[in-house]
Formats: C-alpha cells, structure tokens, sequence
C-alpha cells in the first residue's frame, strides 16, 4: 500500500488534488499564467500546513468492507 493510503501518514495528495486541477483546466483553456500558478501554489501550502497543524489524515476503509 503506497505511503500517502497508511493510517498514520500525513496528507499530501489531497491538498495538491484541487491545484493540479486548477492549472491542468487553465492550460486547456489557454489561461494558464504566473498568476494561476502561484494560487495553486498557494492552496498546495495552506493545505498542507492546516493538514500539518490539524493532523489531517486520508480517510482509510473500515475494515470488514468492501
């Protein structure tokens, strides 16, 4: 199971989800700038630093689900 899916790892894939998103959409549409990239930027830090401070955690599968 890779790092980022243990129970005790820190969350680093959630927080990139909506800036990656947000730069690959403004690419498409021929948007993307300094401007863009530095907000997505931005969020990836915030997010990670609240999912630091505030010990944030992927949610995990109960077991005995499927």
């Amino acid at each position: 199971m890779p790092q980022v899916f243990q129970h005790d790892s820190v969350l680093y894939v959630v927080p990139a989800t909506p800036a990656v998103t947000t730069v690959v959409v403004a690419d498409g549409l021929g948007q993307l700038n300094v401007g863009i990239r530095m907000c997505a930027a931005l969020v990836v830090t915030t997010l990670g630093v609240a999912a630091l401070q505030f010990v944030w955690h992927a949610p995990l599968r109960s077991v005995g689900t499927k």
